[in-house]
């Protein structure tokens, strides 16, 4: 997807500049940047939202540190054909977007003092959207069957709407994790559930 790799470039230097370790294993395991697949956000609406994230986990410089800050970032597209009457929502169109949110993290026992969790607890007062103008492209006029329309054309009321559509989408996604649990790390791939829903990371750059 269009800016992926300017995503990687920004986002995974983060990580790197903090060398920290801590007398906790699993949290000097976890201490990085880990990035998803593209996974489908599930929208009450008709947009089809999906979203790439990439955890970047700083690990707090006391030597018995069992957690730190974190930064959780997304790379989301949307596609879907507008809805409405308005002769300016009447395009099939596809967009992308980024998104942040940051916070902290640590790692626990579960009740049974068996498997390990992270509980991120992140600040929605940093959440940020950029939605990417050049990247909002227009399929076709429902109404005429033009196909590709210029970018300068792009009414701003489907610029507002992409944003809106990010906002709730990202917004709600990354506030889902607060408790990552079952949580194990095999090498470069970390894999946890949250509220039963499984999710698998790979390890971007050298392990701390």
């Amino acid at each position: 997807m269009k800016g992926k790799s300017i995503f990687a470039a920004v986002v995974l230097p983060v990580a790197a500049l903090c060398g920290c370790s801590s007398n906790n294993q699993f949290a000097n395991e976890v201490a990085g940047s880990w990035a998803s697949n593209e996974i489908r956000v599930e929208m009450p609406a008709p947009e089809i939202v999906n979203i790439t994230d990439l955890f970047d986990f700083t690990l707090d410089e006391a030597a018995n540190a069992t957690g730190g800050t974190v930064i959780l970032s997304g790379q989301l597209s949307v596609e879907t054909p507008a809805q409405g009457d308005e002769v300016d929502m009447t395009y099939a169109y596809s967009a992308a977007a980024t998104a942040t949110m940051s916070g902290t993290w640590s790692v626990v026992k579960d009740d049974d003092g068996t498997d390990d969790e992270i509980l991120i607890m992140l600040d929605p007062s940093t959440f940020t959207v950029n939605v990417d103008p050049d990247a909002v492209v227009m399929r076709s006029n429902i109404l005429t069957d033009e196909q590709s329309p210029a970018v300068d054309s792009i009414p701003p009321v489907l610029l507002n709407k992409v944003r809106t559509i990010v906002t709730h989408a990202a917004e709600r996604h990354f506030l889902s994790f607060r408790e990552l649990d079952d949580v194990k790390i095999n090498k470069s791939v970390m894999s946890f559930e949250v509220k039963d829903v499984a999710y698998r990371l790979e390890r971007q750059g050298a392990a701390q």
